[in-house]
């Protein structure tokens, strides 16, 4: 990976910390080594760490080129379980999932497994893939910080 990418992932995972801290009411900061880190400590894990305060997620955060949200529509969406499958094997236990993905020009939008929500979470539009939730990022965090 370029310097380029590191700097694009990197200044993405700044953004989802501010977001989500500033809605959860939590001091968020990256996992250094951008998720390598959680590698040597058992109480961390994904690319975001809650340093003040309780967070119920271990996030994944993506953000390239060369996907495209229709592909989860069809077969065609091995990306998307490669990411999966990454913050899958990351996440401990007493976490929830959730992949928070986005490339230029996009929104931000998140996946999460089906049985982590309960019915009552209709975002203005998602898309199901196997047992997996997508939609918006802000809907999410709408629903899930009015509940």
């Amino acid at each position: 990976m370029g310097k380029a990418s590191r700097d694009k992932g990197a200044a993405f995972e700044r953004r989802i910390c501010k977001i989500m801290g500033e809605a959860y009411g939590v001091e968020l900061r990256r996992t250094p080594l951008s998720g390598g880190w959680a590698q040597h400590y058992d109480d961390v894990a994904g690319d975001v760490v809650a340093v003040k305060g309780e967070f119920p997620y271990c996030v994944e955060c993506k953000n390239q080129e060369g996907w495209k949200l229709e592909s989860l529509l069809t077969e065609k969406h091995a990306w998307f379980d490669a990411w999966w499958n990454q913050l899958i094997k990351a996440c401990p236990a007493d976490k929830m999932p959730l992949l928070i993905f986005s490339r230029n020009f996009a929104p931000e939008y998140v996946a999460m497994r089906n049985m982590d929500i309960s019915s009552a979470f209709c975002p203005n539009a998602y898309i199901r893939c196997d047992d997996r939730i997508i939609a918006l990022l802000k809907d999410f965090i709408e629903w899930d910080t009015n509940r």
